[in-house]
């Protein structure tokens, strides 16, 4: 079909027509075929890809997305792996100086809200 014979049976202004069948033909869902003019020009027709074919690239593509976030994840993981072994090497290299602090921090609680009764 040329962009006319689409543009006319979906009814959308030609413009319309060649950004929507140019988004298909780089996502590969439809081909496109340059046809040259009897008076110096050329045109294009786009067909549709074989359904099997479309089934096939789709299939590929969730495949890839499905891969790339795995990774995303893996990566996240180690990330916040990193992150908590690194607060619990803090912890165990401070911890007495934290019992200390936790302490003194209770004790000035304690004295605060004796205080108050």
């Amino acid at each position: 079909m040329t962009l006319e014979d689409i543009a006319k049976a979906v009814n959308p202004d030609k413009t319309t027509v060649f950004r929507c069948t140019q988004k298909l033909y780089q996502f590969g869902i439809c081909s496109k075929e340059t046809r040259s003019l009897r008076e110096d020009g050329q045109y294009h027709v786009y067909c549709v890809i074989p359904i099997q074919v479309f089934k096939q690239e789709t299939e590929n593509r969730a495949r890839e997305i499905e891969q790339s976030f795995r990774t995303i994840i893996k990566g996240f993981e180690k990330d916040l792996e990193n992150m908590v072994s690194s607060f619990y090497h803090f912890i165990i290299a401070h911890h007495n100086h934290l019992e200390f602090y936790l302490v003194l921090f209770l004790s000035k609680l304690y004295k605060k809200n004796d205080k108050a009764i």
